[in-house]
């Protein structure tokens, strides 16, 4: 009974079960997805996991390799993109026992409550919808920075380990890495300090030796083997150490780009995780404000050690995000295309962040100015409000809101589209000075502000499922929804082939988009030496009211018959958003989009 008690008083065991609970949902939403989204990445990932699992020659260096090893169990099925994205969403779920991780690490008292606000987020509940190795990098982020501020010998193996594994997800983690490395190293040196205090310095540089050592194998065994392989491949050292990337960046920065676009991009990434992280930002400033609380963080080291990496690695990641966006031929020469993808990572460091400097502001001897918290807290709203208002609104040099509001894009930041998310952060924000300044509230702060934070971000991410799921109404993808065109195609097509030779043209009207759909032959694998795509537009036919009707629709059936040469060798088929009157062969209304297939001949 009494192990029975411990257990259940555990927050370990709570851990777990919000992590399978979240596993569960996040796999059912990867499930529910159609296709993909950003083509030509998830396409990249896809056929390496298809190399990889058929021990073939790397398909694509442009991405490392191991999201796609991760996700190369699912090619075992048949029906292999649900158990994809299957993996996807379980994998992302290790976020949050990460995130407890690096709570408990830093001296956070109770770290449910951070894996609790980690465990909704709901940018990490939409990730589960796209093939993208954010889903992965996340959880290997937190687990690495935990154990770069705990900095212990035994776990060094343990850090090389989680570092290379992060970098040889994204080419982007290699700062992230050296940054690890350097508060490791200084984490290290105060532990051993701490620990052996007659030590000199050449003790302490000899001590720490065989440590380093055990850091680096695991790197140099797994990006060895990853060199290997690569080279094998036929890739070049340069794209396999992700230098190709940036490089190009660099150089288009270099020829179009300017000092005040630079400045520009800064200032949207800056909003992008400002605004979304608000609650963390306000302790955070108010902490710094106070002497007191700069004497008792400067006394736990780790805390100290972890503040300062964080914001190193925010001020790190704005600069890399708006390098590449300065960088990016897309936004020449107009800009249109932000990625708050490139910052999402920070998420849960930053809720650790704020939680822990609300620790030491709650502290029962500490006296906060009153006129120094409103002040910081009304300089913060203004700040963020206004920042809504320019990103939001599309008032950026005419950048599309899309951005913004396009959770592919947006990653943290997409919640805010909806005016009352802005309104209940603000309210977040008063309602934590109001703590911090009332002595009562003072007393049960920490479970008072978590709880208000957990219930915002829970609402959150409610309303993407309720309003989102299958169909976002802001992905701007009205004809070719989430990639779902493609798909329903090809199996539409696999379904009806009586032979291996047979040819199939798939004409396409009202309005659907067509020009992704080559790009998806590579990701679901088809051949299109059999398949043809085609519109009726290209074909110089219009479907107006009256062929749809029963007496218009032979006159149609034969215009379209004639024009696209249809014969006994070619099979023709019509794809229509709105049925016509006629027995459909097909009607596929998965995905939020409801397709007819008519076979012409």
């Amino acid at each position: 009974m009494r192990r029975l008690g411990r257990i259940l008083r555990s927050e370990i065991l709570y851990v777990i079960l919000l992590t399978l609970a979240a596993m569960v949902v996040r796999a059912r939403l990867g499930t529910l997805d159609g296709g993909p989204t950003l083509f030509f990445d998830e396409d990249y990932y896809i056929n390496n996991a298809r190399a990889i699992f058929e021990l073939r020659p790397y398909a694509q260096a442009h991405f490392p390799p191991l999201y796609s090893l991760v996700i190369a169990p699912g090619l075992i099925f048949r029906n292999w993109f649900p158990a994809v994205m299957a993996i996807g969403g379980i994998v992302s779920s290790l976020t949050i026992p990460a995130a407890w991780f690096l709570a408990k690490s830093v001296g956070i008292r109770r770290p449910i409550w951070v894996a609790a606000i980690v465990a909704v987020l709901p940018a990490y509940f939409a990730y589960s919808q796209f093939m993208m190795s954010e889903n992965l990098s996340t959880p290997l982020f937190v687990v690495a920075l935990a154990l770069a501020v705990r900095g212990r010998s035994r776990e060094g193996w343990l850090l090389g380990l989680s570092t290379v594994a992060l970098v040889l997800t994204k080419y982007l983690f290699l700062p992230a890495a050296a940054v690890f490395f350097a508060v490791y190293i200084v984490r290290w040196v105060q532990n051993h300090r701490r620990e052996h205090s007659g030590a000199t310095r050449s003790e302490t540089a000899r001590s720490i030796v065989p440590v380093l050592i055990g850091v680096a194998v695991p790197i140099v065994v797994l990006f060895g083997a990853w060199l290997a392989y690569g080279l094998a491949s036929g890739d070049s050292l340069f794209e396999l150490a992700g230098l190709e990337v940036p490089t190009a960046t660099v150089k288009e920065a270099s020829v179009s780009g300017t000092p005040a676009l630079l400045l520009l991009w800064i200032g949207i990434y800056l909003g992008m995780l400002l605004l979304p992280w608000l609650p963390a930002w306000f302790s955070v400033v108010v902490a710094t404000g106070s002497r007191a609380v700069r004497r008792a963080v400067a006394a736990d080291r780790a805390a100290w050690v972890f503040g300062i990496a964080v914001i190193v690695l925010a001020t790190g990641y704005v600069l890399i995000a708006a390098q590449h966006s300065l960088g990016s031929d897309y936004n020449y020469p107009h800009i249109s295309r932000a990625w708050g993808r490139y910052l999402m990572h920070l998420g849960p460091p930053l809720v650790v962040l704020g939680l822990l400097a609300l620790q030491y502001l709650l502290a029962p001897d500490l006296r906060l100015s009153r006129l120094a918290v409103a002040v910081e807290a009304l300089a913060l709203v203004a700040l963020a409000v206004a920042g809504w208002f320019v990103l939001i609104g599309g008032r950026v040099f005419h950048l599309p809101a899309s951005s913004f509001t396009n959770p592919l894009t947006a990653a943290d930041f997409f919640p805010l589209r909806w005016a009352p998310v802005l309104i209940a952060i603000v309210a977040l924000v008063v309602a934590v000075a109001i703590v911090l300044l009332v002595p009562t509230l003072r007393k049960v702060g920490t479970p008072l502000v978590a709880a208000a934070w957990l219930v915002l971000t829970l609402a959150m991410t409610a309303t993407w499922v309720i309003t989102s799921v299958p169909r976002d109404p802001y992905a701007n993808e009205d004809s070719n929804f989430n990639g779902t065109l493609g798909r329903k195609i090809f199996e539409q097509e696999s379904t009806e082939r009586t032979s291996p030779g047979q040819k199939f043209l798939y004409i396409e009207a009202d309005g659907l988009d067509v020009s992704n759909v080559r790009s998806t032959e590579s990701f679901w694998g088809v051949s299109a030496s059999t398949i043809g795509i085609s519109t009726l537009s290209s074909l110089g036919i219009t479907i107006g009211p009256d062929d749809r009707t029963s007496s218009g629709l032979p006159a149609l059936k034969a215009d379209i018959v004639r024009a696209a040469q249809c014969d006994d060798q070619t099979t023709c088929v019509l794809v229509t958003r709105d049925p016509l009157a006629l027995t459909a062969d097909t009607v596929d209304a998965r995905f939020g989009q409801t397709l007819w297939f008519y076979r012409l001949n």
